[in-house]
C-alpha cells in the first residue's frame, strides 16, 4: 500500500501520534498494518496517554482503513477499569464493531457482579460470556454467588480454576 492509499486525516494523525510518543519512523513505514499498530499499541501502552494523545488516536483509529485493527487496538483500551469516557469515545469511534460492543457490553455486566450486588438477571448475562469476561470476574469479583458460578459453569479450565480458588478463600476468610 502506497502512503497516497491511506486517507490523509490518518496520515496526519500518524505522524502526530509518532510526534507525540518521539517515535522516529516515517509515515510511509506506517502503511504496513504490523507497522502502525505497533505504533497504535505504543500509544496505548504508554506511561503518558493523555487527552491530547488519546484524542489523535481515536482521530486516527476513526478512519483507518482496516477496521479490525482500529477494532483491536481500541480491545487493548477496553478494560474493566477504563473509565467511562474512554469507553464512550471508543464506542464512538469503532461501534460498528461487533468485538468492541460485546467488549463495551461485557464491561458493563463485570461493573454490575464485580462488586458483589448480584441479582438473578445480572447472573444471567454470564450465559455465553467470553472467557476475558469470566477470568475477570475470577479475579476481582467479591461475589460468592459469582464465583460459585464461575468455578462450576465457566468456559476456560483457568477461570473456573481461579474462582475455585478464591471462593474458597473468601469462605475460609468469612470463618
Amino acid at each position: 500500500m502506497s502512503i497516497s492509499a491511506l486517507p490523509d486525516p490518518l496520515v496526519r494523525a500518524l505522524g502526530d501520534l509518532a510526534s507525540l510518543l518521539s517515535v522516529d519512523i516515517s509515515v510511509s513505514d506506517l502503511t504496513d498494518e504490523h507497522q502502525r499498530f505497533a505504533l497504535y499499541s505504543q500509544v496505548v501502552a504508554s506511561d503518558h496517554l493523555n487527552i491530547s494523545l488519546f484524542a489523535v488516536l481515536c482521530a486516527a483509529l476513526r478512519v483507518d482503513p482496516d477496521r479490525v485493527m482500529a477494532s483491536g487496538t481500541a480491545g487493548l483500551l477496553l478494560t474493566v477499569d477504563a473509565p467511562d469516557h474512554v469507553i464512550d469515545a471508543i464506542r464512538e469511534v469503532v461501534g460498528d464493531s461487533v468485538f468492541v460492543n460485546c467488549r463495551i457490553r461485557e464491561i458493563e455486566i463485570f461493573r454490575q457482579l464485580a462488586d458483589g450486588n448480584v441479582s438473578v438477571h445480572a447472573l444471567a448475562g454470564l450465559d455465553g460470556a467470553s472467557g476475558w469476561l469470566e477470568e475477570a470476574l475470577a479475579n476481582r469479583s467479591e461475589s460468592l454467588e459469582v464465583l460459585e458460578y464461575l468455578a462450576k459453569k465457566a468456559t476456560r479450565r483457568v477461570a473456573r480454576r481461579i474462582a475455585g480458588d478464591r471462593l474458597r478463600l473468601l469462605r475460609a476468610q468469612a470463618n
